[in-house]
């Protein structure tokens, strides 16, 4: 819902809605606006001998209705690698996002390492999203976590658990 008003009470208004034609309007405005993404409205007033004001007020907002879903695609959760070993990452993003796209890794006691930096290999514009990185072997157990963003600040967030090395297989004794 937009708010404005003309400096002369006695002028009427018209507002354009993305680029549109002008038609008259009043305060409050509710323009249906076509979807998540940037939107303009320009607001202009006539006056009572038909004076059309030259510079339009304007307004930009960007709709956001929805988070963005993130999806590692590689490394599968549950993948041992070698150690040492450079973990590559791919994945992608539903909607488009403000970069840079954060990836870290995350240590069994909590501790964070990274960020690393993240490569949006698809066009801009084009979605999903699609990004890669590759990042050094943080420690025997890790969780890989990639956090995008959209304009509106909506966060999304996938996680998968990668073990570096061999991992220790514990038997239970023979019963006796």
């Amino acid at each position: 819902e937009f708010h404005f008003r003309a400096d002369d009470p006695t002028a009427r208004l018209e507002c354009s809605v993305d680029g549109g034609p002008f038609v008259p309007c009043a305060s409050p405005f509710t323009p249906a606006l076509a979807g998540d993404g940037p939107h303009n409205l320009r607001v202009r007033a006539i006056d009572l001998a038909g004076n059309v004001e030259a510079t339009p007020a304007l307004r930009e907002v960007i709709v956001e209705t929805g988070v963005p879903v993130v999806h590692i695609d590689v490394p599968v959760r549950g993948t041992t690698f070698p150690a040492p070993a450079v973990i590559e990452v791919t994945g992608t993003v539903s909607k488009a996002i403000q970069e840079p796209i954060e990836l870290v890794g995350v240590r069994d006691s909590g501790a964070t390492e990274g960020p690393f930096s993240v490569t949006v290999t698809s066009a801009k514009g084009v979605v999903p999203v699609t990004f890669k990185a590759e990042i050094p072997v943080i420690n025997v157990n890790n969780v890989l976590r990639v956090v995008a963003k959209d304009a509106a600040g909506n966060t999304g967030m996938d996680e998968t658990k990668v073990v570096v090395g061999t991992p220790v297989i514990v038997r239970a004794p023979p019963p006796v």
